[in-house]
């Protein structure tokens, strides 16, 4: 037998001379990524064996290779469906604003506070979590709640209000307390998330 490394479709095995193997296996193979949500496949290297005084012996060894690299998914967005999209109004802010603060001009003042939630699903488990620079699970380990993380220079805030790992809830709400110049139309709060 002779030792050597030999390529195959996910990864790689090094065969050393006394018949013992080492096989790797390539994550980032274009075949294992293919093999999506638990999706199996077989690795197949045949080898011969030659003994001292010439006698052949030919054999097969076969690895089964899974992948169990779920994706993450994050569903159930709440207040407006999948969107998640939530409003809050500047013309609802309180009059009785302080020195050089700005008030709503709505006569009928409604919440300046929202809250929402979502569910995240990481069937392979959760190693970090973080929403608008708030990190919730750090490590595997989940942090105590509420978490506010994210306050505007004119006071609004962002807080993380829970997290179930069991269901994979995340709640939230937000304090609009002055207006906030806007550049652009749109706003984008981040959601990031790493499984392990």
């Amino acid at each position: 037998m002779t030792a050597g490394t030999l390529s195959g479709t996910y990864g790689s095995l090094v065969l050393n001379a006394n018949g013992t193997y080492t096989y790797t296996l390539n994550p980032n193979d274009g075949d294992f990524k293919a093999l999506t949500g638990g999706g199996v496949g077989s690795e197949v290297f045949t080898y011969t064996l030659t003994d001292a005084d010439g006698d052949v012996s030919t054999a097969t060894l076969t690895l089964t290779i899974k992948n169990d690299d779920d994706g993450v998914t994050i569903t159930n967005l709440t207040p407006k469906g999948e969107g998640g999209d939530a409003k809050v109004y500047e013309d609802d802010l309180l009059a009785t604003r302080g020195e050089n603060e700005s008030a709503g001009s709505d006569s009928s003042k409604e919440s300046t506070t929202v809250t929402g939630d979502f569910t995240i699903s990481a069937p392979d488990g959760v190693k970090t979590l973080s929403v608008g620079g708030i990190n919730i699970v750090v490590n595997g380990v989940v942090a105590g709640f509420p978490l506010s993380g994210v306050t505007t220079p004119l006071g609004n805030t962002l807080t993380i209000t829970g997290y179930n790992p069991a269901t994979g809830l995340v709640s939230y709400s937000y304090t609009l307390n002055d207006n906030e110049a806007h550049p652009t139309a749109t706003a984008t709060t981040a959601c990031s998330k790493t499984s392990r």
